[in-house]
């Protein structure tokens, strides 16, 4: 009901999610392959893979270098059962946010800010 922040941390196949006044919680992406295709679209998005992108999400981009977003569209009819759409939103090669429509009419965003040792 209410935002709360969270940190999510990726390394290889493992998902770790540190919220404030919960304890850790780590999740194998092989495990839950929709979470993987999701976690896939924001990592070839950074990477500029958009052989991989193309493959799990129908791709639309718009706006300018200055300020774009692309709308990544699930191709897998499970996936899209769950999220209806992804929306990356940017300038120039930065990612500013990213915006997560599921299938039941919720929402979720994030906010991409530099990691702070």
């Amino acid at each position: 009901i209410e935002p709360s922040p969270a940190r999510l941390t990726v390394d290889g196949d493992r998902l770790v999610i540190e919220a404030a006044g919960e304890s850790v919680r780590e999740l194998s992406l092989s495990e839950y392959p929709e979470l993987g295709a999701l976690i896939g679209g924001i990592r070839w998005t950074l990477a500029g893979d958009l052989p991989a992108l193309s493959r799990a999400f129908t791709l639309t981009l718009s706006g300018s270098a200055r300020s774009w977003t692309l709308a990544l569209e699930p191709r897998d009819s499970r996936l899209r059962d769950l999220v209806a759409a992804i929306r990356i939103h940017g300038a120039g090669n930065a990612i500013h946010g990213i915006e997560t429509l599921e299938a039941d009419g919720d929402r979720g965003e994030m906010a991409i800010v530099a990691d702070r040792p």
